[in-house]
């Protein structure tokens, strides 16, 4: 009798977690991420140091690993560069991992860039375009992500070119 009534109260609690669950899932996908747009480009922005655009949409899929996928982005350049933009991305989708977000902290499992173009140079001084300025990273001592804190990185239909303001060289490569 005891035994049936823990078997009823653990069946109870798992059918009213799995309610919460469909009830988060529900409110996420029908929630319309591009009223964020501004808020994302200036807190990515501050991040970086530079002016950043999301101009496709944002879109949240909810799993075991949540992932977020944006579209037509770019990462401007310092105005000494030959290029407009350092970056650019068809989309990218970034995958966290659920544990820590629960818990409020991020962390990213897996970074997917596809249609990519990265324009990386140097001035005849050795100033490099990739280095981000000192107020990088905005208050409390938050920083930019490195490639240390990215467990996978793919990277599909990209290219990348590098310009050595020394030489003149420029050398491409296509992923």
């Amino acid at each position: 009798m005891k035994g049936l009534r823990t078997i009823r109260l653990l069946a109870a609690l798992l059918i009213g977690a799995l309610a919460l669950l469909a009830v988060a899932a529900a409110i996420l996908f029908s929630v319309d991420l591009s009223v964020y747009r501004a808020a994302l480009e200036t807190r990515i922005g501050v991040a970086l140091g530079r002016p950043v655009i999301l101009k496709g949409p944002i879109r949240v899929r909810p799993s075991l690993w949540p992932t977020v996928t944006v579209a037509d982005i770019g990462i401007a350049n310092p105005a000494w560069a030959s290029q407009g933009q350092l970056a650019t991305a068809q989309w990218l989708s970034l995958q966290f991992r659920l544990a820590p977000l629960l818990l409020g902290r991020v962390q990213i499992q897996k970074v997917t860039l596809v249609g990519g173009q990265l324009h990386l140079e140097t001035r005849a001084d050795g100033t490099s375009n990739w280095m981000l300025p000192a107020s990088a990273g905005g208050p409390n001592g938050a920083r930019a992500l490195t490639a240390a804190d990215l467990p996978a990185i793919e990277v599909l239909d990209s290219e990348l070119d590098f310009r050595d303001g020394r030489s003149g060289v420029v050398t491409q490569l296509r992923v």
